[in-house]
């Protein structure tokens, strides 16, 4: 998702500054990274965002990843909550 989603610069600082959103294994992503980014069929990424979900994330994707991970929940009985 990062390689549509994020604009030049971001891919740019993420790649020199955390070796991340790198276009080739060269320059930072392992080839098991850009496999799982280029294979995930999912509705929405839950790692995405992940530590400020409750501002950051639409109810739809809160649902979806409170349902299908357990992350996200409004209530730790739901799941748990994110970097609680």
């Amino acid at each position: 998702k990062w390689r549509l989603g994020w604009s030049a610069a971001k891919k740019a600082f993420c790649c020199k500054a955390h070796k991340l959103g790198c276009a080739t294994e060269e320059e930072g992503t392992t080839a098991a990274a850009a496999a799982a980014a280029t294979t995930t069929t999912e509705e929405f990424d839950c790692q995405a965002g992940l530590a400020k979900w409750r501002l950051g994330w639409s109810a739809a994707k809160k649902a979806f990843c409170c349902k299908a991970h357990k992350l996200g929940c409004a209530t730790e009985e739901e799941g748990t909550t994110a970097a609680a």
